[in-house]
């Protein structure tokens, strides 16, 4: 498991998760959170992610 402890990781730890293979990536937080992690999975949206991406508020 991997925890962003500041807001200029989360892109970071997300993919690290990516390349160590995660099917998978749960995010619990506001709206902040779910954007930055929602971003690092789409980014600029040319390639369909290969997770599932669950949402815990």
């Amino acid at each position: 498991m991997l925890v962003p402890y500041h807001k200029s990781e989360k892109p970071r730890v997300v993919h690290e998760a990516l390349e160590r293979g995660a099917e998978r990536i749960i995010a619990g937080g506001g709206d902040g959170t779910i954007n930055a992690v929602a971003d690092a999975l789409i980014g600029k949206g040319k390639e369909k992610p290969a997770v599932t991406l669950g949402v815990f508020p």
